[in-house]
């Protein structure tokens, strides 16, 4: 079984009540979902949280760069996975 594609898009969710911090007010949580999908016809779904539009937009550029390396790998070999990105 081989990674064939790893596929992200951003999603901002409404909070029903705004949440304060001294970073300022937080009125959305904004989430990258995850697929990674294999030649097998398995996928596998995950999700990362992000502080804001921007810290969205990193991880998926992020995202991005370690999916060429993960592309074409066998995604049961976690550890040889994790020392290649």
């Amino acid at each position: 079984m081989r990674i064939t594609a790893v596929r992200s898009r951003t999603v901002r969710v409404p909070l029903a009540t705004p949440t304060r911090s001294h970073s300022g007010t937080m009125d959305a949580m904004w989430y990258l979902l995850v697929d990674v999908e294999t030649d097998a016809g398995i996928v596998g779904v995950a999700y990362l949280w992000a502080f804001s539009a921007n810290g969205a937009r990193a991880l998926a550029h992020t995202l991005a760069e370690l999916a060429t390396v993960a592309v074409g790998e066998n995604p049961l070999a976690s550890a040889r996975l994790w020392e290649r990105m």
